[in-house]
């Protein structure tokens, strides 16, 4: 009977302390967040890139009101992939090409209503600047000789998730967002790279 009652009163206050923990209005409120994703990029056209790796990304929003947030964000991505081009007559030849993109972007954001306040889906739109660098290496005859080159083109992001406010200053989220983003390389490489591909990404947002 005591162990009984002892549990039921840690029950009752349990949820207490989750009614006081319910989302409140974050209309004038600001985020700040970091996320870490999973990104898969395309690359160039005409070969079989399939580059992919963790980003990172620093984040702030301000929700102008219930359902509407703007703010902007900062990334970091890189990958490398190493191809032989060794031939018969002229003999071993590898080249190495490394990929470096830092977004930096405007975002907007619409979150929809629930019953449950502290649970909200939303969709996204981001736009701005992939300030990205290309690095290929290649080694012959035992020669190496590098080149590298910089671009900074306009692309953007489509996609969403769902955010969940655990606290009244802490919010969890997940999403899936699809980047579209062409780099021309001259120097690099003849062919166009495609960027695009899926980012798959969760992050952890403190409000104030």
């Amino acid at each position: 009977m005591k162990k009984s009652m002892i549990l039921s009163l840690i029950a009752v206050f349990v949820l207490s302390i989750s009614s006081l923990v319910l989302a409140e209005d974050l209309t004038g409120k600001s985020t700040v967040g970091v996320d870490l994703s999973y990104f898969s990029c395309e690359g160039w056209e005409n070969d079989e890139w399939d580059q992919a790796g963790l980003m990172v990304e620093a984040k702030y929003r301000y929700f102008i009101n219930e359902n509407i947030a703007l703010g902007g964000s900062v990334g970091y991505w890189s990958s490398s992939d190493e191809l032989d081009l060794s031939d018969p007559f002229l003999g071993t030849m590898t080249m190495k090409r490394t990929l470096t993109i830092i977004p930096i972007l405007v975002n907007a954001e619409y979150f929809f209503s629930l019953d449950n306040d502290k649970l909200k889906p939303y969709v996204g739109l981001s736009l701005g600047l992939f300030n990205s660098t290309a690095e290929a290496e290649m080694e012959m005859f035992g020669v190496s000789a590098s080149t590298d080159e910089s671009a900074s083109p306009i692309g953007f992001r489509l996609g969403g998730g769902v955010e969940y406010q655990v606290s009244p200053k802490v919010s969890l989220s997940g999403n899936l967002k699809y980047q579209i983003l062409s780099i021309d390389f001259e120097d690099v490489s003849d062919e166009e790279c495609d960027a695009n591909g899926l980012i798959i990404g969760a992050g952890i947002n403190l409000i104030f």
